[in-house]
């Protein structure tokens, strides 16, 4: 995993929180996507 650098000054610090989030959100879909071929629920 790489490392990065995040901010501790604003108005950088929301910024690089969106990011991480959205990278977050990002990688929770493909494994659901993954997961929903085999899920038994319609």
């Amino acid at each position: 995993m790489q490392q990065c650098h995040i901010s501790h000054h604003e108005p950088n610090t929301l910024i690089d929180k969106l990011i991480i989030g959205a990278y977050i959100e990002a990688r929770s879909c493909k494994r659901f996507a993954k997961l929903a071929p085999i899920s038994k629920h319609p």
